[in-house]
């Protein structure tokens, strides 16, 4: 990043949010817009005094967050696990894969107003679980290789293109999944996943049968249960593979493109019954 675009973004924050809270209890948190983010909200769900860290929810392209955080399984998962519950609410003009400008590029200025919103609502720099569909799993992933240290895991379901990992990156866990029938988005988000994993990166990978763009009821569940492993400090993670979608011993180095990893042993059962190789 530029010296005069540091400069700029610093500006911005300096100026601060503007906060609000409805009178079902959310907070709004809202930045002032850029030339590339022409909306930079954040809606906060406070289920503890003290969270050990915040589930941030990234709905489809230029969407409102603020419905994921209301819905009642989120909720209680993140009160079981005392998350902040975070709702993005960012759009951007131009999202395309030859322009690399607007949210999708965490680094461009998005990343920045997460950040600064998660302090503001807790006080502290909480460690981040990132969830993101579609134009979410855009921002999901790139923030998770724009801020790596800060993320402890991530969910990325049904992005149109990715942004290659490189050998000396230090990319938390993440969850990359797409449905078999979703067109231009399925080939390249396993694609990257393969990517991913000939680097030895931990990533989980899942297929959904049949299914178009579009949230498949199974993807939350899971996705929860993944975030739950990752926090429990006890979990005995493990190796599969993602066409026989057999347990592997170890990580079988020679082909690692066809091995996924789960953060929990317990995973491995809810993880088969919903993938198709």
């Amino acid at each position: 990043m530029s010296f005069l675009r540091t400069c700029f973004l610093l500006c911005l924050l300096c100026l601060g949010p503007l906060t609000s809270v409805a009178k079902d209890g959310i907070e709004k948190i809202s930045f002032q817009a850029t030339e590339e983010i022409s909306r930079a909200d954040f809606y906060i769900q406070r289920t503890g005094a003290q969270p050990q860290a915040a589930l941030v929810l990234a709905p489809g392209q230029n969407g409102n967050g603020r419905n994921l955080i209301k819905q009642q399984a989120w909720q209680d998962f993140a009160r079981q696990h005392n998350l902040l519950l975070v709702g993005v609410s960012l759009a951007s003009p131009y999202l395309k894969e030859d322009r690399r400008v607007g949210y999708f590029y965490a680094e461009r200025g998005a990343g920045d107003f997460l950040i600064q919103a998660v302090r503001q609502a807790s006080g502290q720099d909480l460690p981040l679980l990132l969830y993101g569909f579609s134009g979410g799993a855009h921002f999901a992933s790139r923030f998770a290789a724009y801020q790596p240290d800060r993320v402890i895991g991530y969910c990325a379901y049904s992005a149109s293109w990715w942004d290659p990992p490189v050998l000396l990156m230090r990319l938390p866990p993440g969850l990359i999944a797409c449905g078999d029938h979703d067109g231009r988005r399925f080939g390249p988000s396993l694609m990257h996943f393969k990517k991913g994993r000939a680097l030895g990166l931990k990533w989980s990978w899942i297929t959904f049968p049949e299914t178009g763009h579009g949230v498949p009821p199974e993807l939350p569940p899971f996705a929860r249960a993944y975030f739950a492993a990752l926090l429990d400090e006890k979990a005995s993670g493990c190796w599969v593979d993602i066409g026989t979608e057999e347990v592997l011993p170890a990580q079988h180095d020679r082909h690692p493109a066809l091995t996924a990893w789960l953060p929990d042993r317990q995973l491995y059962s809810h993880w088969r019954n919903i993938h198709e190789h």
